[in-house]
């Protein structure tokens, strides 16, 4: 969507490289065209008032929604965030009470499948001890 890509350096050298890649800056997807297989992507270049769609010839899409996390639905508890983030210690207790969080969501600078799942586990296991002390 804006003027580079936003991906680790070691892709972006590997797809640079690649002669069957057009980048589209600017742009960002509005529908995919096809009926029982894809045809193509209908993406709408910003250029301001200039702004115009283009039909793009393709076989296939893949969607990959980003690595920011979603915390509108946490908005309300006001937790403590660093930045689109929230805080959280060791045993994944985050500033409110009987609150935990673990994943992608969380400060922790790896987001890695495997570094979920570890806070997971210490998540259910804070909640649970948090729970026989407070239930």
């Amino acid at each position: 969507r804006g003027q580079e890509m936003r991906c680790e350096p070691i892709y972006l050298s590997r797809i640079m490289d690649k002669k069957n890649i057009e980048f589209h800056y600017f742009s960002k997807p509005v529908e995919i065209i096809g009926n029982k297989k894809v045809t193509g992507i209908k993406i709408l270049k910003d250029g301001g008032e200039n702004a115009a769609e283009k039909l793009v010839d393709v076989d296939g899409v893949f969607v990959e929604i980003g690595t920011t996390p979603s915390i509108e639905i946490i908005k309300n508890l006001n937790l403590d965030l660093s930045e689109d983030y929230i805080k959280t210690d060791k045993e994944m207790k985050t500033s409110l009470d009987g609150c935990f969080a673990a994943g992608d969501v969380t400060d922790n600078k790896f987001k890695q499948i495997i570094t979920a799942a570890a806070e997971g586990a210490i998540a259910v296991k804070s909640a649970h001890e948090w729970l026989m002390e407070n239930g």
